[in-house]
């Protein structure tokens, strides 16, 4: 799969298809957005590795491993990858962790929801903005 500077791709893994479902519809789906989703790490690795993602957004507990190992990952492969975590364990630990393995976000699964939608409308607004300089 090959998109130009034009989207903004974003790879959200969850094993949830529903709490995907409802952020694809929260954040504004215009053309410039384009979502690509996976339900577990095997999956997740390997559309990361041909959708070439500019954002991802992750669950920390996926059936088949650590979304945080999975994020150290990708990270390593793409060191200006935008990381979001969610989860409904949102305990300092966590966030701690997650930050130490690269996450620039930390978002409650419950809670967060429009945060993460306006956040995602965000980044492709600032992202749209630099390329027309």
């Amino acid at each position: 799969m090959s998109f130009d500077e034009n989207f903004l791709k974003i790879l959200i893994v969850d094993d949830s298809a529903m709490l995907i479902e409802r952020f694809v519809k929260g954040i504004n789906l215009d053309k410039t957005i384009v979502p690509c989703q996976a339900s577990n790490c095997k999956e997740a690795l390997a559309l990361f590795e041909s959708f070439k993602p500019d954002v991802v957004l992750l669950d920390i507990y996926l059936p088949d491993g650590s979304g945080i190992t999975l994020l150290e990952k990708m990270k390593t492969q793409n060191k200006n990858l935008i990381a979001l975590m969610w989860s409904n364990y949102p305990t300092e630990q966590f966030k701690e962790v997650c930050y130490k393995a690269g996450a620039e976000y930390f978002f409650d699964k419950a809670k967060d929801i429009h945060q993460r939608a306006i956040f995602i409308n965000t980044l492709k607004n600032k992202k749209f903005s630099l390329s027309d300089l």
